[in-house]
């Protein structure tokens, strides 16, 4: 992208360990962090939200932790009754 972690922690008036932990992977991107990114960077917050979400899934997804919850977790059936969920 053309710009130092230092730069861009400068800009976004955020700690540079916090960038530096976003780029390392250590350290999570908050919806406070997503708005600063976008105004920066002139795009939305959902863009850096939704990034998050798909590294925080495919994690789960490779460690083991999808597969775990899946299988202890029943789907809801259509219910063929007149039975209410609540």
């Amino acid at each position: 992208m053309g710009i130092t972690q230092y730069r861009l922690a400068e800009e976004c008036k955020l700690p540079r360990n916090c960038i530096a932990g976003i780029v390392k992977g250590t350290r999570r991107i908050t919806t406070e962090i997503a708005i600063r990114l976008a105004a920066f960077y002139g795009n939305s917050p959902e863009f850096w939200i939704n990034g998050q979400v798909r590294d925080n899934i495919r994690k789960a997804e490779s460690d083991g932790t999808v597969e775990q919850i899946m299988s202890e977790i029943e789907p809801l059936k259509q219910a063929s009754q007149s039975s209410k969920p609540f």
